[in-house]
């Protein structure tokens, strides 16, 4: 009986041994949970931080590009004033057979 006893002292010893050790081992993983947690929240910050960045150099890259347009269009629109009115100057005469020929052949 005596070693029935012990047997089972030592069963529950080795028991709730194991058990505080499994309950520590759970707190060390809750602790490295929500230190992974902590990091990948800051990480989230950073990559959104850097992503309206992005969007807003691709918004002035976008504004830049449209007042290069802007300008080459209007440079264009310039030149071709130019280019018609030497044209008209030069050859008023042909320019005004061709309408005739264009205007002959939508009617």
């Amino acid at each position: 009986m005596l070693d029935l006893n012990a047997l089972v002292s030592v069963s529950c010893f080795i028991l709730f041994m194991t058990g505080v050790v499994f309950i520590y081992y759970l707190s060390k993983t809750s602790q490295y949970n929500e230190a992974s947690e902590l990091r990948a929240k800051r990480r989230i910050e950073d990559v959104a931080y850097y992503l309206s960045k992005m969007e807003e150099q691709i918004d002035d890259s976008e504004a830049q590009l449209q007042k290069k347009i802007d300008v080459q269009e209007l440079d264009t629109r310039i030149n071709l004033s130019i280019y018609e009115n030497l044209v008209t100057r030069a050859f008023p005469k042909k320019l005004s057979a061709r309408k005739r020929k264009v205007r002959e052949d939508d009617d």
